[in-house]
């Protein structure tokens, strides 16, 4: 388990003959403590951190102005660059991606899209409601196909952790979210799977339709 502190040299990440040289070590060390304390940047053993990728991303999602979201495209605009629709899309529908031909899917994304850009507004206003702030981000795991993230802080109902699941290289997207142990895209599979097993695409379709006309984004 790798933790992320503010300033952490170890192992590999650590050139103590070059710290160690009288002028070079001793100027570059100063410098860099100095950038860290002065611009106030996280450092965690490299420029390019899943982590602080996961620290930026939370306060970004943290600070959006949720009565300024008119349209589901707002938010869109908002969780470039930090979320991936398509990679929790293909995690939601794993067990049946392969009965569905290129229009289906792409039909199906397509409102699975617009469904989660309206969940998202509801729940990052879930999460300022609850007021919850990070205190520690832990790298959970890596696999060739996703890193896990644990964000542990406080909320007003008390120690709250919460997952982040994310593209394994960089850059890095979010694509599955869990709190506690409701996984956002284990919820969706398991009702997707009973209605296209039940129903078939086109009421899987209809379905996803009306529950987008029935949610409010403010």
């Amino acid at each position: 388990m790798q933790v992320c502190n503010r300033i952490e040299f170890s192992g590999q990440y650590r050139k103590w003959a070059f710290f160690n040289s009288p002028i070079i070590g001793k100027s570059l060390l100063t410098y860099t403590i100095l950038a860290l304390l002065f611009f106030h940047t996280p450092f965690c053993y490299a420029k390019k951190s899943p982590i602080i990728f996961i620290k930026k991303s939370y306060t970004q999602l943290s600070q959006i102005p949720l009565h300024h979201i008119k349209t589901p495209n707002d938010i869109a605009i908002r969780l470039q660059g930090i979320f991936s629709f398509q990679g929790l899309y293909q995690r939601t529908i794993q067990d049946f991606s392969s009965k569905l031909s290129s229009n289906e899917s792409n039909t199906l994304f397509e409102l699975f899209s617009s469904l989660m850009q309206k969940k998202a507004v509801q729940l990052i206003s879930k999460l300022n409601n609850h007021h919850f702030t990070p205190h520690q981000y832990v790298i959970k795991s890596k696999s060739a196909s996703e890193i896990i993230i644990s964000a542990m802080g406080q909320s007003d109902r008390g120690e709250l952790t919460i997952n982040f699941f994310i593209t394994p290289q960089h850059p890095w997207h979010i694509i599955d979210i869990g709190i506690g142990t409701t996984l956002l895209s284990r919820n969706w599979r398991s009702q997707f799977n009973k209605i296209f097993r039940k129903e078939g695409i086109n009421k899987l379709c209809t379905r996803l339709q009306k529950k987008i006309s029935l949610i409010k984004t403010h």
